[in-house]
């Protein structure tokens, strides 16, 4: 299927607005009933950028979209965290995520804030999310064998006060909805750990991943990292 790429970079996605609309619908697939609106809303309150990649099809209906909403940190003066959502519309879906669109949106964030530390956090419940995470990212917090210096332990602590995060646990937040799964996901997540130490390690730090709680993951966005990735993304 042949797809066009509308990219959108704002402060704010408006209330009832067109755009909003347009981005809550697709995101409205990802989650089960209990999503809603106010939700939707909390995810972009805040944010000093919010970055959109909305991919349309031939028809030019739009079928998925992906964003970093960023928000500087208050009380620091060089600290950025990025949170990222995607969204795609199954039945319409023909072709592959952009991923190297999406990422490039980031990049251009981290240069432009080039001396400030750009944090990307993570509320995964999609033990294969936190699989490809891990597999591109050098420096993910936590992973097996990485857990947490005191450097990051103090921006977790930043983070999950900004956000207001229900932790649960050390790593763990409590979720008031959850990705949709079918069996059939769940069957091939089991599958793969048989075989895939990042989704065992994800598994045994969240073995309660199906009652919407979430695995907290911290990602430093600097040019080490960045530069581990690409490699691993031009290997593929």
């Amino acid at each position: 299927m042949k797809t066009s790429i509308e990219v959108i970079k704002t402060n704010c996605i408006a209330p009832d607005s067109s755009l909003e609309q347009r981005i809550y619908r697709l995101f409205s697939l990802t989650a089960d009933e209990r999503f809603n609106l106010h939700y939707f809303r909390k995810t972009y309150e805040g944010c000093d950028q919010i970055d959109i990649l909305l991919i349309k099809n031939e028809q030019g209906e739009d079928i998925g979209f992906g964003s970093y909403s960023y928000r500087k940190i208050k009380g620091k003066k060089n600290l950025y965290v990025a949170r990222p959502a995607m969204g795609i519309d199954k039945s319409k879906r023909g072709s592959s995520f952009p991923t190297g669109l999406y990422s490039k949106l980031l990049i251009e964030f981290k240069l432009k804030h080039f001396l400030s530390e750009v944090i990307l956090l993570g509320i995964t419940l999609n033990p294969l999310v936190y699989s490809g995470g891990c597999r591109y990212w050098k420096k993910l917090y936590p992973r097996p064998n990485l857990r947490y210096n005191s450097h990051m332990q103090g921006i977790r602590q930043l983070v999950i006060d900004t956000y207001n995060l229900n932790m649960i646990s050390e790593n763990i937040v409590s979720l008031p909805y959850a990705p949709r799964l079918t069996e059939e996901d769940v069957a091939r997540f089991d599958k793969a750990a048989k075989t895939n130490e990042y989704i065992q390690e994800f598994m045994r730090l969240n073995p309660h991943y199906l009652n919407s709680e979430g695995l907290l993951t911290l990602i430093p966005v600097n040019l080490s990292n960045l530069w581990n990735g690409m490699l691993k993304m031009i290997k593929k």
